[in-house]
């Protein structure tokens, strides 16, 4: 039985959404993620000094190497950033909170129907 991207992602999402509360985490509201943020990966970006990264998604990692239908290469960590970029700037994306990682990072999901998570669940 093959197992689809989109519905380990959901089925993760849905998981910490119930658990997280019953260990005592308060749920935190959604917010907009503003316009005037700082990417640091094609999952991580900061904001107003907090690093937030997207919850069940993996970017490639720069220096990687991608290539493209025509046989050409690419910096594949690049063009994942370039990708999240490019969809902060041209959506009005909500994230709601989730926890929090090691590093004080905060973990957030894209709702279920929201441009990024459909666009992070069609890459290859």
């Amino acid at each position: 039985m093959a197992i689809r991207a989109n519905n380990i992602l959901l089925t993760a999402t849905a998981i910490a959404a119930i658990l997280l509360p019953a260990y005592g985490q308060q749920v935190a509201s959604s917010f907009a993620v503003p316009k005037n943020i700082t990417l640091q990966t094609g999952d991580t970006w900061e904001s107003d000094g907090q690093v937030y990264r997207l919850y069940g998604v993996q970017s490639c990692i720069r220096g990687g190497i991608a290539t493209d239908a025509a046989g050409n290469k690419h910096d594949c960590g690049s063009l994942s950033l370039a990708q999240l970029g490019g969809l902060f700037q041209t959506a009005a994306v909500t994230c709601q909170p989730i926890g929090r990682a090691r590093d004080d990072a905060i973990f957030a999901v894209a709702p279920p129907r929201s441009r990024v998570r459909r666009s992070m669940l069609a890459q290859p």
